[in-house]
């Protein structure tokens, strides 16, 4: 198959159309087309052109994959299931995964650590297990990254210390009517947060120890 014409892309000038005597056409990086000396009317076998369209797609993919995560930090399952919405192959997500990992790129491990780091002091640790676990990383992996943390950071307050902060902090930006109101927004704030009943029901104690609103009865 003979290629019949090699077009520079008008908005994105390192990259060509090349067109073939079939009418298939393949769009491509130039360090593709420099790489294996291409141009009009060579002669090119169908195991070169799918060598060339695997070639490209891997490019695409590590590009995007390198551009996805320097906006966010992600798991390796939420970054497979991103490159697999863009229409990758799984071979093709594989391979990135592997040089990303081999580059130190990426890791669950890390990923879980920062994670750990930016959330554990709004949250319990059960929640941000099951967050990490709701990302795809290992519950090992998890354990491991909560351990590294709390041994790490020495001043990270216990769960009882956290939810009581977290209760001072939404206490003052709830506008309720009633006191019954504002305990039953503040007790629905910090359940979703993951922290138990009796952590809660203790973070309340202190509160009303300080002068908080007296907590409603039945």
């Amino acid at each position: 198959m003979k290629i019949t014409k090699i077009t520079p892309q008008k908005y994105r000038n390192e990259y060509i159309t090349i067109s073939f005597e079939d009418g298939q056409t393949l769009k491509s990086h130039q360090a593709i087309e420099r790489a294996h000396k291409l141009e009009v009317n060579q002669e090119v076998s169908l195991q070169l052109l799918e060598e060339l369209r695997g070639e490209e797609e891997l490019r695409e993919a590590m590009e995007y994959a390198t551009l996805s995560l320097s906006l966010k930090d992600r798991s390796v399952d939420e970054l497979t299931q991103k490159l697999r919405g863009r229409k990758f192959s799984m071979p093709t997500i594989h391979i990135v995964l592997d040089q990303l990992k081999t580059r130190n790129l990426m890791s669950d491990a890390a990923f879980a650590k920062n994670y750990v780091e930016s959330k554990l002091e709004t949250r319990s640790s059960e929640k941000v297990k099951e967050e990490l676990t709701q990302k795809g990383v290992q519950e090992e992996i998890i354990e491991e990254a909560l351990k590294n943390v709390e041994e790490e950071n020495k001043e990270i307050p216990s769960e009882e210390e956290r939810a009581f902060q977290l209760l001072l902090k939404r206490a003052q930006q709830i506008r309720a009517p009633d006191s019954r109101t504002l305990y039953r927004r503040l007790y629905d704030f910090l359940s979703r947060r993951g922290f138990e009943q009796e952590i809660i029901e203790g973070a309340f104690r202190r509160y009303k120890k300080i002068g908080g609103s007296d907590e409603p009865t039945e």
